[in-house]
């Protein structure tokens, strides 16, 4: 229990220390202008168009997509033509 203990103290120290991490992502080049992150926007219908819903009511989502997104942060759109989702 012992030896246990020392382990999960030294392998948690290191961890802190940031040994183990990789830095695998590259910073967006992008200038984001309201925060750290992307906005698209993303045209969704809902029907039946209602005010209020009740439990138990039936709710179509539908989206359709062009070949490119428009992202609000950056104020550009994106081609995302061949994209693998």
């Amino acid at each position: 229990m012992k030896t246990l203990f020392i382990f999960l103290v030294t392998v948690s120290v290191f961890n802190s220390c940031g040994l183990f991490e990789r830095e695998e992502s590259k910073p967006c080049p992008y200038i984001l202008r309201y925060n750290q992150q992307h906005s698209p926007l993303i045209p969704v219908t809902i029907s039946p168009n209602q005010l209020y819903y009740q439990v138990g009511d039936t709710i179509h989502i539908s989206a359709i997509f062009e070949d490119s997104v428009y992202d609000y942060n950056v104020e550009r759109k994106f081609l995302l033509k061949n994209f693998p989702f």
